[in-house]
């Protein structure tokens, strides 16, 4: 997992998982982070979530790759992103991946200020 977020994306990143409702307190929510910077920098890590993603954080974090899923898990069902029922964990990643890469796009145009 290469890469860095900077500033205005970790911002961005953060206002949007405010926007979910997914609390700072809540670990899963780093988790979250963690997985959406990977995934931004290697489009391929989003198939393999289970056997690349979720082993790495929780190597990082010293936990198993089940406390990795289960805190995602329980940061979507107690977030306001749960509109609709079965949201996955890989849904709202996605999600919040492709808004990081559009925030981006836009950031590097130009239309976006401060």
């Amino acid at each position: 997992m290469n890469g860095k977020l900077n500033e205005d994306q970790i911002c961005f990143l953060n206002k949007c998982l405010d926007e979910y409702g997914i609390n700072v307190k809540w670990v899963g929510r780093q988790y979250i982070k963690d997985i959406v910077e990977a995934i931004t920098f290697d489009n391929s890590l989003l198939v393999s979530l289970n056997t690349q993603v979720y082993p790495n954080i929780a190597k990082k974090y010293k936990t198993r790759p089940v406390n990795i899923e289960k805190s995602i898990r329980n940061a979507i069902l107690k977030s306001t992103y749960t509109d609709q029922k079965g949201i996955s964990n890989k849904t709202l990643i996605l999600d919040l991946v492709e808004r990081l890469r559009l925030f981006s796009n836009e950031k590097r145009k130009g239309k976006l200020t401060k």
